[in-house]
């Protein structure tokens, strides 16, 4: 489990001055449960995130990865072998000359054997339909293919936790479906916990639990389904929901 006890953030500006981004966030993320967050820009959810696996530690309050303290430099190795993260932008994490080599650079970290590694670089090969594109370099892929690279890369060393920070974003609809199809059936079959930053209601209402960002709070949390029929409040903080629930309550009101 990761515990989340009383967190609070902030970022110095240009002159010196601090601006609160979090501000006493509680909370728990189970093993196997498939967590959404959503929130208008600057509200705090990617520090958020960061924070969930020592990328940034908060001034006060603490994380507890399996009990391991993010704040302690002799135990961030073993969280980051818990918690793998995918950003954004996969250039910012593909750091190998080849696909088949990028997925054995965090293999080779762990110090697997020989054998062990090489059994589970076939199978994110397979599993990602990257084994035409074993040997390319990843700087020649596509958007989608960079992507799918980054989720078999750090899933290649069995994390309990992945979290994803707007995986999505760059790509077009169908490397989106083909992205979040890959998540949802690795959540089903090999039941990690994933963890879904996301700007798009689409992705956010196949999760478990949503949780809505405001001005670096937890502002609304439950079943997607439930937090999304606050279409109001939720227009107030600069969010929208899915388009079925528009329809819903139209057909509702007729």
């Amino acid at each position: 489990m990761i515990s989340v006890e009383d967190i609070r953030f902030a970022y110095r500006d240009e002159g010196g001055e601090q601006r609160l981004v979090l501000q006493g966030i509680s909370t728990q993320i189970q093993p196997g449960e498939s967590l959404a967050i959503m929130g208008a820009n600057g509200s705090g959810k990617s520090t958020f995130v960061k924070c969930l696996n020592g990328l940034l530690v908060p001034y006060s309050g603490r994380v507890l990865v399996d009990g391991l303290d993010t704040a302690s430099d002799e135990q961030l190795a073993a969280i980051r072998r818990r918690v793998g993260m995918i950003f954004q932008n996969p250039d910012n994490q593909i750091v190998s000359a080849t696909v088949e080599r990028e997925i054995a650079f965090g293999l080779e970290n762990l110090g697997l054997s020989p054998d062990e590694m090489h059994a589970r670089v076939e199978e994110m090969l397979q599993r990602f339909d990257l084994v035409p594109l074993r040997r390319k370099s990843p700087h020649y892929l596509s958007g989608g293919e960079k992507q799918r690279l980054a989720l078999a890369a750090v899933l290649a060393m069995r994390p309990q936790y992945v979290i994803l920070d707007e995986p999505t974003s760059l790509l077009d609809p169908q490397h989106r479906s083909d992205i979040l199809e890959i998540l949802r059936d690795w959540h089903r079959h090999e039941k990690i916990a994933t963890l879904l930053v996301t700007q798009f209601a689409d992705e956010a209402v196949h999760a478990q639990r949503l949780m809505i960002f405001h001005q670096g709070a937890i502002h609304i949390q439950g079943a997607p389904e439930a937090v999304f029929q606050q279409v109001q409040e939720l227009e107030r903080i600069g969010l929208e929901a899915p388009i079925a629930v528009f329809v819903k309550q139209l057909l509702g009101k007729h």
